[in-house]
């Protein structure tokens, strides 16, 4: 007798995050060995590893994407538009807010120096609002439905 779909999903997705965490360590410890024993920039490197996890990323996505049925796409689908654009809008409207008070110190709460510190800030910022409000939309999708 076959295994019920909900177990292999299960066991694929454990394979999947393991594998994940597999190639991550690996690409980090690429990174930084190549920053290390050659003369490009540790920032180049950290890019390189990041284009190459974030590609197998898209593609093992892809591939769960294909696995799964429509209620789990539709969830997904509503918890980032509906969700993650309510986060957006929530970062867009704390940058507005911010805009005034552009001269008075903000660089103190980058995360590195200088503009590109505060540049970064703001994109940590508003990934961090749209994630949480994909899964406030997700949760509010399948709590809509059960």
């Amino acid at each position: 007798m076959p295994a019920p779909k909900s177990a292999k999903r299960q066991a694929n997705t454990g394979r999947l995050l393991g594998l994940c965490l597999i190639v991550g360590l690996l690409a980090g410890g690429v990174a930084a060995a190549v920053s290390h024993l050659t003369p490009i920039p540790a920032s180049i490197a950290n890019a390189g590893a990041m284009l190459i996890v974030g590609a197998l990323a898209l593609w093992w996505s892809r591939n769960w994407w294909l696995s799964v049925d429509e209620g789990v796409r539709e969830a997904h689908k509503f918890g980032w538009f509906w969700g993650g654009s309510a986060g957006l809008l929530v970062s867009g409207a704390i940058a507005l807010g911010l805009q005034g008070l552009a001269d008075s110190g903000l660089a103190q709460f980058g995360i590195a120096p200088r503009d590109a510190g505060l540049v970064a800030t703001g994109a940590f910022i508003t990934l961090t609002l749209m994630i949480v409000g994909y899964g406030v939309g997700w949760a509010g999708w399948w709590i809509a439905r059960r």
